[in-house]
């Protein structure tokens, strides 16, 4: 079983033509030996709150 763990940092917030606001981040992958970026990701605000555990 691998134990890792995901980072996220966040680039900057931007608003689509709804009003929806995206978080653009880069997400990194971490493990006891290693640390593996993953790119650049985006995601509605809501669903990014709720995946990083964001209060």
């Amino acid at each position: 079983m691998v134990n890792a763990q995901e980072e996220a940092k966040v680039l900057y917030i931007s608003e689509d033509d709804q009003g929806i606001s995206h978080v653009h981040y880069e997400r990194t992958v971490i493990g006891s030996c290693y640390k593996e970026p993953q790119g650049v990701r985006v995601l509605a605000m809501d669903t990014f709150a709720k995946d990083f555990r964001v209060n």
